[in-house]
């Protein structure tokens, strides 16, 4: 009576999930029609196996070789649609469309192409540890893929990536700017020291020539013009032509040194401009030195002295 009664339970039991497990399989294997009619493969094949654990039909095996034939992917189509033609309960019909595909596949691909561009182009890379040359195009044995891309002046970058047969995959790597040895200089973009050091200069100058200007306006003219007035003979024009002569000196002085470092910041700016490219710093001090002194001619005559040495 027990046992009577224990498959009459396992009878019920199979009776009333029958039609839920039959709804679940219906709606994952209408997903992954769906998917594959978009040409969403990835996720066809995920449910067409999905659909394979709930029942295991000779014609999703065939789907999934489709899907993977469609993706690309040419050795999991070969291994699946082999599976479904060994099949014993496979359809006839649909047996000689799968051995059709089979045919025309050929010969897998075991290589995929790597297409790797870098910032900077100038950029080195080694796959699995083997220098390659320049960041480009090439061509790979299928599978997991270590890449270390390097150059000058930057920080060296890792980056592991998966090469699938007969597919191409492209990245891109931008590389961070080091900072250099010893804390010196790297420019990137913007002045260089000896630019900089030319725009000072000439703003020096600049500034040294209107104070000319200045003095010569002021004081110059104003004591020009007082020293007119008074007579000859008046011990008061001793005084005005020692001030004359002084300020007169000073606007010399103050010429000459604003007509040299304007020359000097021009040679600045040339040397910098004529300077490689790919210098990473500059040390005017390892370069040349320079002084800048007044000196007064047999005449009388105020003015200044540039001296260069390379």
């Amino acid at each position: 009576m027990k046992g009577v009664l224990v498959a009459l339970l396992l009878l019920i039991s199979i009776v009333i999930s029958g039609p839920a497990f039959a709804d679940e399989f219906d709606q994952i294997l209408g997903s992954a029609l769906k998917y594959y009619s978009e040409g969403d493969y990835d996720n066809a094949i995920e449910k067409f196996f999905e659909a394979k654990l709930l029942k295991d039909e000779p014609e999703l095996v065939y789907n999934i070789a489709r899907a993977y034939d469609k993706k690309g992917d040419c050795q999991a189509a070969q291994k699946h649609y082999s599976q479904f033609l060994a099949r014993s309960d496979a359809p006839a019909e649909t047996a000689k469309k799968a051995k059709s595909y089979l045919e025309a596949l050929g010969e897998c691909p075991t290589k995929g192409t790597l297409a790797l561009a870098c910032d900077p182009p100038s950029a080195q890379v080694q796959i699995d540890g083997n220098p390659m040359g320049p960041c480009g195009r090439y061509e790979l044995e299928q599978g997991d893929r270590v890449l270390i891309i390097s150059a000058p002046g930057y920080k060296p970058q890792d980056k592991k990536l998966t090469i699938t047969a007969g597919q191409v995959e492209a990245t891109t790597v931008n590389l961070e700017i080091s900072e250099p040895a010893g804390g010196g200089i790297v420019e990137k973009d913007g002045p260089s020291t000896t630019n900089w050091l030319a725009i000072g200069t000439l703003s020096g100058g600049a500034a040294l020539l209107v104070a000319t200007v200045i003095v010569d306006q002021i004081n110059l003219s104003g004591n020009a013009k007082e020293l007119e007035k008074l007579p000859q003979g008046d011990p008061r024009r001793a005084d005005f032509e020692d001030k004359f002569s002084t300020n007169q000196a000073i606007m010399y002085v103050t010429g000459g040194l604003g007509v040299a470092a304007i020359v000097a910041g021009t040679i600045f700016w040339a040397a910098d401009i004529g300077a490689s490219s790919e210098s990473a710093a500059l040390s005017t001090g390892d370069d040349f030195t320079w002084t800048l002194s007044p000196a007064v001619s047999h005449e009388g005559d105020v003015g200044a002295v540039l001296n260069l040495t390379f």
